[in-house]
């Protein structure tokens, strides 16, 4: 479920990924070579039988639930939901903190409903941005009213972009910086397994907006 991005926009991710276009090609098709038309027709035609569901515009609790339960009905396997801060407030209080808690409860007890994972993503906080290069690094206390995420999520998985902190980009670096780049994350909860510590094992690719084990195909 996206809060925030068109539906549009999404399938035009997936045929990136699918194709190794590069998005911003992508939204310029008179530009695509025959090859790359080629390839982008093929991809558009495989997702037409790929079990994905995309709903735009849900951000009212309630909708978000009733959505939750078509999908498994669809024989949905995962539910990702972009993004927390999104949700609209279930109620009329005007303590954040209690708000969030109430967002990520009703989320939780969806998770248990559907019997399905439930992936929530969450922004952290700008106090990420104060730390020094070498520990910056969301940690828990980062995500914003972060109580209520710690206690009632099995796994939170913390990922970050170093680059997009540097902010004094030499001209070297401009020119490189929509390159494939490292990405750091680390898992800080895991009720089913191991904690780990902040790891260089990934990859992202700015020009086609997804992560990678290795360099992306072109």
């Amino acid at each position: 479920m996206t809060l925030e991005m068109p539906r549009f926009a999404i399938q035009d991710r997936f045929v990136s990924m699918a194709t190794g276009i590069p998005l911003p090609l992508l939204r310029r098709p008179k530009g695509l070579s025959e090859m790359q038309r080629s390839r982008m027709n093929d991809a558009v035609k495989a997702m037409e039988s790929w079990q994905l569901f995309i709903e735009e515009g849900v951000n009212a609790p309630g909708d978000i639930v009733r959505k939750g339960r078509r999908m498994v009905s669809l024989n949905a396997e995962v539910l990702f939901i972009d993004q927390l801060s999104m949700i609209k407030a279930g109620s009329d209080r005007h303590n954040l903190t209690e708000d969030y808690a109430d967002r990520v409860a009703q989320i939780a007890q969806l998770r248990k409903e559907l019997g399905i994972p439930v992936v929530l993503l969450v922004q952290a906080n700008r106090k990420v941005e104060e730390l020094p290069a070498a520990k910056r690094l969301p940690a828990l206390h980062h995500f914003k009213q972060t109580g209520a995420i710690e206690e009632m999520a099995d796994i939170i998985v913390t990922i970050l972009r170093p680059v997009v902190y540097k902010t004094e980009l030499d001209e070297k670096l401009k020119r490189w910086e929509r390159l494939p780049q490292f990405v750091k994350f680390a898992i800080l909860k895991n009720r089913q397994g191991m904690i780990v510590d902040s790891k260089d094992a990934i990859m992202f690719s700015p020009d086609h907006v997804m992560f990678t084990n290795g360099l992306p195909q072109v």
